[in-house]
C-alpha cells in the first residue's frame, strides 16, 4: 500500500502539520490523537503519494 503526507491547517493555533497514512481515515485519525481539543478548527489542505518525486527549488540570496 501507499503512503500519503495528509497535511492539514489550523490557522487560529498556527499549526500546520502532515500525518503519513494509508488513507484519509487514518490520516484524520491520527491528527486527532494529537489536535483533539481543535478538532473543528482543523482544515484539511492536501495529499501527496510518499514515493513521490518532489523538486523545490527556492532562490538563494547570500549577503556580507
Amino acid at each position: 500500500m501507499t503512503t500519503h503526507r495528509y497535511y492539514f491547517q489550523i490557522i487560529d493555533a498556527n499549526v500546520f502539520e502532515c500525518v503519513h497514512a494509508v488513507s484519509f481515515t487514518e490520516a484524520k485519525e491520527k491528527a486527532y490523537e494529537g489536535y483533539a481539543p481543535l478538532w473543528n478548527h482543523i482544515e484539511w489542505v492536501n495529499s501527496i503519494p510518499c514515493d513521490a518525486q518532489e523538486t523545490t527549488i527556492l532562490p538563494v540570496t547570500i549577503t556580507k
